[in-house]
């Protein structure tokens, strides 16, 4: 039997909220305003806030991705009684992910009309939930660091939206390739999709609760 010692499961939260805390930071000092303009009136000052539309566009899907693992991420370490050291190597792949999409995100600000700016920007959001999904499958094949069994019953809402989240962005960056414009509007995607499956994940909670 392979042994192994626990790591609390306080360190590894506060080090998660902490990365996920300094990426949205990074995140938001990608918006801003145009330097050297005095615009006179609001028509001018519209005009210039046009300019934002592109980082607005990036700052937005990034930062509710990012939400989005972040909830998930948290609801699966929240069944957690103990942490192996194997999980925090897995859990540190994830983290890298995360940390790279500053980085990724100004790509497609600034070559995101080009394929490879926008492809390398969704394929580091997918890659992201390629390494939960690994966190999720190492979980499942071993129940004993799981807080009760019960906690099972999620795991078929949080393994498809964290599936649905992954497949729209890998879809994007392979669509980036041939269409630029059908890349984007499959991203956009994620606005739609996403919030019904939450609808749908409380309408199950109720009736489970009925």
């Amino acid at each position: 039997m392979t042994s192994f010692y626990s790591i609390r499961n306080t360190r590894l939260d506060a080090l998660c909220d902490g990365v996920f805390s300094i990426v949205l930071t990074l995140l938001v000092l990608e918006l801003k305003l145009p330097e050297g303009s005095t615009p006179q009136d609001l028509a001018e000052v519209i005009t210039e806030l046009k300019h934002l539309l592109p980082s607005l566009y990036s700052y937005l899907i990034s930062f509710f991705v990012i939400a989005s693992y972040w909830e998930l991420h948290h609801k699966l370490t929240a069944e957690f009684l103990s942490c192996t050291p194997e999980l925090a190597k897995k859990t540190f792949k994830f983290l890298l992910c995360i940390s790279l999409i500053p980085f990724s995100s100004l790509m497609q600000l600034r070559y995101g009309d080009t394929f490879i700016g926008f492809s390398i920007y969704c394929f580091n959001l997918a890659i992201c939930g390629v390494t939960m999904l690994n966190i999720w499958f190492y979980v499942k094949n071993n129940l004993a660091i799981l807080v009760a069994e019960e906690s099972e019953k999620l795991w078929p809402f949080f393994s498809r939206k964290l599936l649905i989240i992954t497949l729209i962005f890998l879809l994007g960056s392979l669509l980036s390739f041939y269409n630029l414009k059908w890349a984007h509007n499959v991203c956009l995607l994620f606005f739609i999709v996403a919030p019904i499956h939450n609808l749908f994940e409380k309408i199950y909670s109720y009736w489970e609760e009925v």
